[in-house]
């Protein structure tokens, strides 16, 4: 390392002790989410830092891209793993032995191990959605002081403050829709073993034999590794996006007619952000069965996994998000 390297890391580390107000995210998900708590709070204070924890190089490239957009927040944008990529289990050991007086924290992964040595203790925490984990919040693992839930679900929670993506509302610029058109959302699930690769490949064409004569706009997830070769025809691979899908919807001013998807949360997003507009969503609905080795129960905790998707479901069915099945 570097002296200019060490000086800056030294730095950072400073800023994550001793700053009584920080905002953690991990995905640009959480992104979009803090932009809408902001605006929802009219919170403009533009010294606080946000801090990307440890996550994947794809969610990194798109969190900077949606920082450096019109509806990026100018408050500074400071990546963890750039400045301690090599050095992660000494910064974690460094903040376990130290004691945090924060007044107030954002958090978009409340699990994130680095994320609970800086936000426990805090006078006031709150948590963005970061997938489906507050459908199944509990707060006996957590050590604040007053907390909130910013939330796109209906969670049953005095602690609620939901999240209905005003902000980016205002920014759609949809003005037509193509009833040739779809759009099929991918899943890092066959990555994760989660579903047979063969099973999700079956599933995807069962869906373009449904839809022979449209041309369907394939998504892969940011994190998804796929082989089309076993795809129909009329399935398009969209890997040119490097934005999240709830960002890209906002920007086109012609959509599909259908929004397809894996149980995924984009689904819910869209459905707020497209309220009104008339364009269909549809779950595909694969046997939230399929877990079952010993290897993915430690990985993905089974039961709470199996927990998440059947809210899912019911989210979905409140919001008149049709299966495909």
């Amino acid at each position: 390392m570097t002296i200019k390297k060490f000086f800056y890391a030294t730095k950072i580390l400073t800023n994550l002790i001793f700053l009584k107000k920080i905002y953690l995210i991990n995905s640009p998900q959480n992104y979009i989410s803090l932009i809408e708590y902001l605006s929802e709070r009219n919170i403009d204070d533009k010294r606080v830092k946000i801090f990307v924890g440890f996550t994947s190089q794809n969610s990194l490239n798109q969190i900077l891209k949606i920082h450096k957009s019109k509806i990026g927040i100018s408050n500074k944008l400071i990546f963890l793993q750039k400045v301690f990529s090599e050095k992660k289990k000494k910064l974690l050991t460094l903040l376990q032995v130290l004691k945090f007086n924060k007044s107030f924290c954002i958090v978009g992964d409340k699990k994130s191990y680095l994320f609970k040595l800086l936000y426990q203790g805090s006078k006031k925490t709150i948590f963005l959605d970061d997938g489906l984990s507050l459908l199944t919040f509990k707060d006996n693992d957590i050590k604040v002081n007053e907390y909130e839930l910013f939330s796109y679900f209906d969670l049953k929670s005095k602690k609620l403050v939901k999240n209905k993506f005003t902000y980016l509302k205002k920014k759609t610029l949809i003005n037509n829709i193509d009833n040739n058109h779809i759009w099929l959302l991918g899943t890092q699930a066959a990555n994760f073993k989660i579903i047979k690769n063969k099973d999700y490949n079956k599933i995807i064409n069962l869906f373009a034999r449904k839809f022979k004569n449209k041309k369907i706009f394939f998504f892969p997830h940011r994190d998804e590794i796929i082989d089309n070769t076993f795809f129909l025809k009329n399935i398009i691979i969209k890997k040119n996006i490097t934005e999240p899908i709830e960002i890209y919807a906002c920007k086109q001013k012609k959509m599909p007619f259908l929004i397809a998807g894996f149980y995924s949360t984009a689904l819910h997003i869209l459905s707020l952000i497209l309220s009104e507009k008339k364009i269909t969503l549809m779950n595909i609905n694969f046997d939230t069965n399929f877990v079952k080795t010993a290897n993915l129960k430690k990985l993905y905790n089974l039961e709470n996994l199996k927990k998440q998707y059947n809210l899912v479901k019911v989210v979905f069915k409140k919001k008149n998000i049709i299966n495909f099945f």
